[in-house]
Formats: structure tokens, sequence, C-alpha cells
């Protein structure tokens, strides 16, 4: 019934803007854990021409949350690009966050807890 469409659309909000399953999945146990909801796909530069987005950046900090899924991070040229996109944000005063697929999946209140005391410490700087 109605509940349940409620829940349901409910659930398709609170993982809006993820590109990946991986994403989605970070979204909802921060959702669940009752923490901010960060915004998903943000640009925060260029380099090489190109744009640097980051997975997940919370509003009114400087804290970046980035999630590693095998897919796209395991290749030598796509471990060079991001350890390069993660030094150059903490370069400029970002606090970078990843967690892995398995962080995610096996960890979620771990994750939880890291994330929350990032906040605390990005609220502070």
């Amino acid at each position: 019934g109605i509940p349940l469409l409620l829940q349901v659309i409910e659930g398709v909000e609170v993982t809006r803007g993820a590109h990946s399953w991986l994403e989605r999945e970070f979204l909802r146990i921060v959702h669940a854990s009752g923490l901010p909801a960060p915004a998903p796909q943000q640009v925060l530069g260029k380099r090489n021409g190109k744009l640097i987005r980051v997975d997940f950046q919370f509003a009114d900090t400087r804290l970046v949350v980035e999630v590693l899924g095998y897919r796209y991070h395991r290749s030598p040229l796509q471990i060079n690009i991001d350890t390069d996109r993660i030094n150059r944000l903490t370069l400029s005063g970002y606090l970078v966050l990843q967690f892995t697929y398995d962080h995610i999946v096996t960890s979620p209140a771990w994750v939880v807890g890291q994330v929350a005391t990032a906040l605390v410490l990005a609220r502070a700087a």
C-alpha cells in the first residue's frame, strides 16, 4: 500500500545522485546513522583540464569521502590518478576519507564512526 510506496520513494531520495551501488550503499548507511547527508559527485577543481570530482562532500565542511570499488580503482593508471587527486585535495585543505567496498559492506558501523569523527574535526577547523 501507500506506506510501502513511501518507503521506496524515501529510499530513492536518500541515494539520489550516487553513480554506483557502492555510493548508494554509503548514502544509505549514512542516512540510517542519522548523520547529515553528503552531497554526491561534487566538483572541487580541475586537473590537466579535467574536473576534479569527488564522490561526496559534506555541506559547510571541507570533508570529502571517496568510496573505492574494485571495478574502477584497480589499474596502476587509476591508482595514480586517484592518489594525485587525493594529494591535491589534501594540500588544498580538504580532509579526505577513503572507504573500500569491504569497509562499507562488512563494517558499516566503523565507517559511520570514522565519518562522525571527521565531521567533528572538519567543523572545528
